[in-house]
């Protein structure tokens, strides 16, 4: 009897992030305990991300799944892994974070492009005699990593692929997530976010907020708005999506080739999902030839598209390729390139000079396909004039 006066006088207790106070059978709510709830969750993301940063955060749930429901007999992914020039530093990482994938069903396809580094060669070998799954090619020329990709895919018998470039890593869960995905939803392409990191610290993620569900055009045209992301390191593929466009429809040592290949493979997919993780860790490399601004870096991109425009009238793709043509031309080859040589520290009048000669023999080439006017006010714009 006592209890009940005195919990009548006054009681309290939580219920969630409320405190419940009853006084003299009068109920008080507040909420005190929303500020250390809130710290509870930055606690939770800071050890989410610390986690991830060191590639130990596993799931389970996706291999359950796949163990469950999946009837799939067959290698599961082929992770396609590029090695040109890269050293210890680089390479061990990256190897690593492959062969302890949480999916194990997996093979692991390392092309080494005639790298010049004997530590290269040395870390493969030893990698190939560590894990049964790898396969490892050497070529006897260097031939550009669209070449090298393309003998993994020839190498490859997993019902998709992964590309890894050799001086990146991914998530230990990358594969698992990816391919679960791929299967529940039943799409041709797995796209997902990315941490960039500089000195092995992460500086920045990326995550490009597009529908996560696209289907037959949209998805072109989606990726010719620059609504995807054109690399092709960040999207899991099913192998006989590549395989309706042949073993050899990348092209080879130039800059923007991802770009190129993946206008070619959207032009045959049907479904892509956009999912909300970041399982790649893309490694700036200030010592890459890739990130030199020289000639080559602005020349580069009018192969690029010739070749797209190429492949648009040999497959006797319909109008609409013109428009998107003409949208990512001017996002990557106008827009990005002239950026870069503002900020960079490089001969900027010289390039623009050859940047310039190079536009107009690209539009005299394509007086079909470019919208000479439109393409003329946006050189404007961004400080080229052309006569």
């Amino acid at each position: 009897m006592l209890k009940r006066i005195l919990k009548f006088i006054y009681s309290k207790y939580d219920s969630g992030i409320y405190r419940i106070r009853n006084i003299f059978g009068i109920k008080i709510v507040t909420k005190p305990l929303v500020n250390k709830i809130n710290v509870l969750e930055e606690k939770i993301d800071k050890l989410i991300y610390h986690n991830n940063l060191n590639n130990i955060l596993l799931s389970g749930y996706y291999l359950d799944y796949l163990s469950k429901y999946s009837n799939m007999n067959c290698i599961y992914v082929s992770v396609i892994v590029i090695v040109y020039n890269l050293g210890e530093k680089y390479l061990r990482q990256c190897l690593e974070s492959v062969i302890n994938q949480t999916l194990k069903n997996i093979e692991i396809i390392i092309v080494n492009d005639n790298s010049p580094n004997v530590d290269d060669d040395k870390l493969c070998l030893e990698y190939s005699l560590k894990d049964s799954r790898i396969k490892y090619i050497k070529h006897e020329k260097n031939i550009g990593a669209g070449g090298a990709r393309s003998t993994g895919l020839k190498e490859a018998n997993g019902y998709s692929l992964f590309f890894v470039d050799g001086d990146d890593y991914l998530s230990l869960n990358a594969c698992e997530i990816a391919f679960y995905h791929l299967i529940k939803y039943d799409v041709d392409v797995v796209t997902f976010g990315y941490f960039i990191v500089n000195k092995l610290k992460i500086i920045s993620s990326i995550f490009l907020e597009i529908l996560p569900l696209l289907y037959g055009k949209s998805i072109i045209e989606s990726f010719s708005l620059s609504k995807i992301n054109p690399a092709l390191w960040n999207k899991l593929y099913k192998r006989d999506l590549l395989l309706k466009l042949g073993y050899d429809f990348m092209v080879t040592a130039y800059r923007a080739q991802d770009l190129n290949a993946n206008y070619k493979i959207f032009t045959v997919t049907n479904s892509l999902i956009n999912i909300p993780f970041h399982l790649y860790y893309y490694n700036i490399r200030y010592d890459s030839k890739d990130n030199t601004i020289n000639e080559k870096y602005v020349t580069d991109i009018f192969f690029i598209f010739n070749d797209l425009i190429n492949f648009i009238k040999e497959k006797k793709l319909d109008e609409n390729h013109k428009k998107y043509i003409n949208a990512s031309f001017l996002d990557n080859a106008v827009f990005y390139i002239i950026k870069r040589i503002n900020s960079s520290n490089c001969d900027k009048e010289k390039l623009k000079t050859i940047f310039k000669s190079k536009v107009i023999e690209f539009i005299n080439l394509n007086l079909d396909f470019i919208d000479k006017d439109y393409l003329y006010k946006i050189l404007h714009k961004n400080g080229l004039e052309i006569n």
